[in-house]
């Protein structure tokens, strides 16, 4: 039971770093666009 809440936790951070990195990037991107366009 333990170890199956560890895992579910584990996974649950992993796609939270990945969304965020995600959204991170893609600002980054925007802002560089921008920066680009201007």
């Amino acid at each position: 039971m333990a170890q199956t809440t560890r895992h579910q936790l584990r996974t649950e951070v992993r796609i939270f770093l990945i969304v965020s990195g995600g959204a991170f990037a893609l600002g980054l991107a925007i802002g560089f666009a921008a920066m680009g366009l201007h």
